[in-house]
Protein backbone atom coordinates (compact mmCIF):
# COMPACT_ATOMS: atom_id res chain seq x y z
CA UNK A 1 0.00 0.00 0.00
CA UNK A 2 1.45 3.34 -0.82
CA UNK A 3 2.40 5.36 1.97
CA UNK A 4 -0.01 8.60 2.53
CA UNK A 5 3.06 11.28 2.26
CA UNK A 6 3.42 9.85 -1.09
CA UNK A 7 -0.54 9.91 -1.93
CA UNK A 8 -0.83 13.73 -1.54
CA UNK A 9 1.95 14.89 -4.10
CA UNK A 10 3.10 14.68 -7.83
CA UNK A 11 4.70 10.81 -8.34
CA UNK A 12 7.50 10.53 -10.34
CA UNK A 13 5.47 9.10 -13.99
CA UNK A 14 3.64 12.41 -13.56
CA UNK A 15 6.22 14.61 -13.39
CA UNK A 16 7.89 12.91 -16.31
CA UNK A 17 4.89 12.13 -18.18
CA UNK A 18 4.20 15.93 -18.01
CA UNK A 19 7.40 17.48 -19.21
CA UNK A 20 7.40 14.61 -21.80
CA UNK A 21 3.93 15.22 -23.05
CA UNK A 22 5.28 19.32 -23.11
CA UNK A 23 7.85 18.26 -25.39
CA UNK A 24 6.20 16.01 -27.57
CA UNK A 25 3.24 18.66 -27.97
CA UNK A 26 5.94 21.25 -28.53
CA UNK A 27 7.55 19.43 -31.11
CA UNK A 28 3.80 18.58 -32.83
CA UNK A 29 3.09 21.55 -33.30
CA UNK A 30 6.28 22.98 -34.77
CA UNK A 31 5.89 20.34 -37.75
CA UNK A 32 2.06 21.68 -37.75
CA UNK A 33 3.39 25.05 -37.92
CA UNK A 34 5.46 24.23 -41.08
CA UNK A 35 2.06 23.37 -43.02
CA UNK A 36 0.63 26.87 -42.73
CA UNK A 37 1.14 29.04 -45.36
CA UNK A 38 3.33 32.09 -44.98
CA UNK A 39 0.71 34.60 -46.09
CA UNK A 40 -2.15 32.62 -44.05
CA UNK A 41 -3.93 34.45 -41.50
CA UNK A 42 -3.98 33.32 -38.31
CA UNK A 43 -7.06 34.02 -35.79
CA UNK A 44 -7.47 33.02 -32.41
CA UNK A 45 -7.78 29.35 -31.98
CA UNK A 46 -11.02 28.36 -30.55
CA UNK A 47 -10.92 25.04 -30.98
CA UNK A 48 -7.65 24.58 -29.39
CA UNK A 49 -8.91 27.18 -26.19
CA UNK A 50 -11.85 24.99 -25.71
CA UNK A 51 -9.58 21.67 -26.00
CA UNK A 52 -7.39 23.35 -22.86
CA UNK A 53 -10.68 24.14 -20.83
CA UNK A 54 -11.08 20.40 -21.64
CA UNK A 55 -10.03 19.10 -18.83
CA UNK A 56 -11.53 21.75 -16.03
CA UNK A 57 -14.53 19.41 -16.18
CA UNK A 58 -12.85 16.09 -15.27
CA UNK A 59 -10.72 18.05 -12.61
CA UNK A 60 -13.76 19.63 -11.11
CA UNK A 61 -15.36 16.34 -10.99
CA UNK A 62 -12.88 14.73 -9.21
CA UNK A 63 -12.81 17.98 -6.66
CA UNK A 64 -16.32 16.79 -6.19
CA UNK A 65 -15.71 13.28 -5.60
CA UNK A 66 -12.62 14.09 -3.19
CA UNK A 67 -15.19 15.60 -1.01
CA UNK A 68 -17.32 13.35 -1.28
CA UNK A 69 -14.84 11.20 0.63
CA UNK A 70 -14.87 13.09 3.75
CA UNK A 71 -18.52 11.77 4.60
CA UNK A 72 -17.00 8.45 4.78
CA UNK A 73 -19.01 6.90 7.99
CA UNK A 74 -17.77 4.00 8.42
CA UNK A 75 -13.98 4.44 9.09
CA UNK A 76 -11.75 4.88 12.56
CA UNK A 77 -10.94 8.60 13.61
CA UNK A 78 -7.41 7.92 13.10
CA UNK A 79 -8.48 6.59 9.54
CA UNK A 80 -10.75 9.97 9.11
CA UNK A 81 -8.04 12.70 10.03
CA UNK A 82 -5.24 10.90 7.54
CA UNK A 83 -8.00 10.76 4.46
CA UNK A 84 -8.59 14.32 5.24
CA UNK A 85 -5.35 15.37 4.89
CA UNK A 86 -4.44 13.53 1.65
CA UNK A 87 -8.09 14.86 0.31
CA UNK A 88 -7.08 18.30 1.06
CA UNK A 89 -3.86 17.93 -0.33
CA UNK A 90 -4.99 16.77 -3.35
CA UNK A 91 -7.45 18.82 -3.73
CA UNK A 92 -5.48 21.90 -3.19
CA UNK A 93 -3.26 20.38 -6.07
CA UNK A 94 -6.31 19.68 -8.55
CA UNK A 95 -7.20 23.48 -7.99
CA UNK A 96 -3.73 24.75 -8.70
CA UNK A 97 -5.18 22.64 -12.13
CA UNK A 98 -7.83 24.34 -12.77
CA UNK A 99 -6.39 27.69 -12.41
CA UNK A 100 -3.39 26.29 -14.89
CA UNK A 101 -6.16 25.54 -17.81
CA UNK A 102 -8.04 28.67 -16.96
CA UNK A 103 -4.63 30.72 -17.17
CA UNK A 104 -3.43 28.37 -20.34
CA UNK A 105 -6.46 29.31 -22.21
CA UNK A 106 -6.37 33.00 -21.54
CA UNK A 107 -1.89 33.22 -22.69
CA UNK A 108 -2.54 31.55 -25.34
CA UNK A 109 -5.69 33.53 -27.09
CA UNK A 110 -3.71 36.92 -25.57
CA UNK A 111 -0.36 35.39 -27.81
CA UNK A 112 -1.81 34.39 -30.76
CA UNK A 113 -4.29 37.87 -30.67
CA UNK A 114 -1.00 39.98 -30.14
CA UNK A 115 1.87 38.25 -31.95
CA UNK A 116 0.02 35.97 -34.95
CA UNK A 117 1.82 39.50 -37.28
CA UNK A 118 5.58 38.48 -36.27
CA UNK A 119 6.27 35.08 -38.11
CA UNK A 120 9.50 34.54 -35.87
CA UNK A 121 7.66 34.76 -32.62
CA UNK A 122 4.63 33.46 -33.78
CA UNK A 123 6.46 29.97 -34.36
CA UNK A 124 7.73 30.14 -30.27
CA UNK A 125 3.55 31.06 -29.72
CA UNK A 126 3.07 27.52 -31.49
CA UNK A 127 5.58 25.81 -29.51
CA UNK A 128 4.48 26.83 -26.53
CA UNK A 129 0.76 26.01 -27.53
CA UNK A 130 1.60 22.94 -28.56
CA UNK A 131 3.45 22.06 -25.17
CA UNK A 132 0.49 23.57 -23.26
CA UNK A 133 -2.07 21.73 -24.30
CA UNK A 134 -0.22 18.47 -24.39
CA UNK A 135 0.35 18.97 -20.77
CA UNK A 136 -3.53 19.67 -20.50
CA UNK A 137 -4.55 16.41 -22.08
CA UNK A 138 -1.98 14.31 -20.44
CA UNK A 139 -3.31 15.86 -17.23
CA UNK A 140 -6.73 14.04 -18.11
CA UNK A 141 -5.08 11.19 -17.98
CA UNK A 142 -3.50 11.61 -14.80
CA UNK A 143 -7.49 12.86 -13.54
CA UNK A 144 -9.07 9.39 -14.64
CA UNK A 145 -6.14 7.40 -12.43
CA UNK A 146 -7.23 9.47 -9.70
CA UNK A 147 -10.81 8.52 -9.80
CA UNK A 148 -9.89 5.39 -10.40
CA UNK A 149 -8.15 5.03 -7.24
CA UNK A 150 -11.02 6.91 -5.00
CA UNK A 151 -13.68 4.03 -7.02
CA UNK A 152 -11.11 1.17 -5.51
CA UNK A 153 -11.29 3.20 -2.19
CA UNK A 154 -14.91 3.33 -2.17
CA UNK A 155 -14.82 -0.10 -3.06
CA UNK A 156 -12.11 -1.43 -0.73
CA UNK A 157 -14.46 0.55 2.19
CA UNK A 158 -17.45 -1.70 1.55
CA UNK A 159 -15.65 -4.99 1.39
CA UNK A 160 -14.14 -4.18 4.69
CA UNK A 161 -18.28 -2.88 5.91
CA UNK A 162 -19.15 -6.53 4.55
CA UNK A 163 -16.49 -8.85 6.02
CA UNK A 164 -17.21 -6.89 9.58
CA UNK A 165 -21.29 -8.03 8.96
CA UNK A 166 -20.01 -11.48 8.05
CA UNK A 167 -18.08 -11.70 11.10
CA UNK A 168 -20.27 -10.37 13.48
CA UNK A 169 -23.00 -13.22 12.08
CA UNK A 170 -20.74 -15.94 12.40
CA UNK A 171 -19.21 -14.81 15.84
CA UNK A 172 -23.55 -14.68 16.55
CA UNK A 173 -23.81 -17.91 15.11
CA UNK A 174 -20.76 -19.78 17.12
CA UNK A 175 -22.66 -18.17 20.60
CA UNK A 176 -25.98 -19.33 19.26
CA UNK A 177 -24.75 -22.94 19.09
CA UNK A 178 -23.39 -22.69 22.83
Amino acid sequence: MIQAYLQKGWTTFGVIGVIASAAIGAFCFEILFRLIPVDATVVAPWAIVSLFLLPLSFCVQLILKLWDLKEQTNISREERRRLKLIIDEKTRRFFGAVFYYVLSAFIIVTLFFFLSNNAELFRIVIKITGGLLSISLFSIYLIMLEMKEIADFKAKLIERADSKKRQKLALKRLKAEE
